[in-house]
């Protein structure tokens, strides 16, 4: 089936998609295919590659983001701790998520429906437009920014970038991001990261404190089976390299600081999730340059998941944080 007469966007001619009143993207290019649902939080249903998953997958009716492949976090990752933003001399109360009260998770962009800007054969265009506070009436974020998600699938894998406007005129707006990927798991699923810290988690799930870590010291695959129960964030720059199946997977970006990898015992997946900022930075008010968006400033962050290290987009970040526990 192909429908190609959405209201207000643009469709390449001869594209091999499969598009449903704007709910449902499907691409294909060089053996990889992806299933789009700007509705449900702009996520990504599944990834495969010559058929075989490499994500998770559902189907096209899910309704819920958390049971999708995929999803963008925007405009923070991870949680912010009982949900208070510190924002120079401000404390902003954000919107506790019910998957993790107190606390604000993931941002808020998953949250609400994208519309889809462009489709082409292999690429979609989806887009946000978030009013600041005082139109909402609530406390999602305070600022105002537009949003774009570029989704494209090529001889490499997947890449995303995701563009953030601040709209607000006059305020810097602190941002990050990073996607949140669910590996199919699999009985030879390992990790491999260049990672010797990381922070450790409240039982609520709010990390606390970097300490060391001999994790991923020895430099090869760790089995998801050695790490059942894991839900941690590790700063590191470079990828982090996903084991199993036909091919290993690469994951990273170029403005990633480190990965949250959890390992839920009993599932059939697993996450590695890269992102721009540590756990609670915005909560602890600790921002570098690379969070704020000067009034009116576009910012990209480029992700990707690839069969391969040339597929990645590179990192500037040094994969490092400050005050180190022992």
């Amino acid at each position: 089936m192909k429908l190609c007469s959405i209201t207000g966007t643009h469709i390449e001619p001869g594209m091999e998609i499969f598009l449903v009143a704007g709910e449902v993207v499907r691409l294909n290019a060089a053996g990889w295919s992806a299933v789009i649902l700007p509705k449900t939080g702009g996520a990504i249903a599944s990834l495969c590659h010559e058929g075989q998953p490499v994500l998770r997958s559902a189907g096209p009716d899910v309704d819920n983001v958390l049971d999708c492949a995929s999803f963008a976090m925007i405009p923070f990752a991870n949680r912010i701790g009982n949900a208070d933003l510190r924002f120079g001399d401000q404390v902003l109360p954000l919107e506790p998520d019910p998957a993790a009260l107190p606390h604000a998770l993931h941002g808020h962009s998953w949250h609400v429906a994208w519309a889809v800007k462009r489709v082409s054969p292999s690429e979609v265009v989806l887009a946000l437009d978030h009013a600041d506070r005082d139109a909402r009436g609530n406390r999602g974020w305070p600022w105002a920014y537009h949003a774009e998600q570029c989704i494209t699938i090529g001889p490499w894998g997947l890449s995303i970038t995701l563009a953030v406007t601040n709209r607000d005129p006059v305020a810097n707006m602190p941002c990050g991001t990073g996607i949140h990927p669910y590996f199919a798991r699999r009985p030879d699923s390992a990790i491999q990261a260049a990672a010797t810290t990381m922070w450790a988690s409240r039982a609520d799930g709010l990390a606390i404190e970097q300490v060391r870590s001999d994790i991923f010291n020895s430099g090869q695959g760790v089995p998801v089976t050695q790490i059942e129960g894991l839900d941690n964030y590790f700063p590191c720059a470079g990828p982090v390299t996903v084991l199993g199946g036909d091919r290993p997977i690469m994951v990273g970006g170029d403005g990633m600081a480190g990965v949250h990898i959890y390992v839920p015992r009993g599932q059939d997946y697993f996450c590695v999730e890269p992102v721009s900022h540590a756990p609670n930075a915005f909560g602890r008010g600790e921002y570098g340059a690379a969070d704020i968006i000067a009034p009116g400033a576009t910012k990209r962050w480029r992700w990707g998941i690839s069969s391969s290290e040339d597929g990645l987009p590179r990192s500037s970040g040094s994969g490092k944080d400050p005050q180190l526990s022992e």
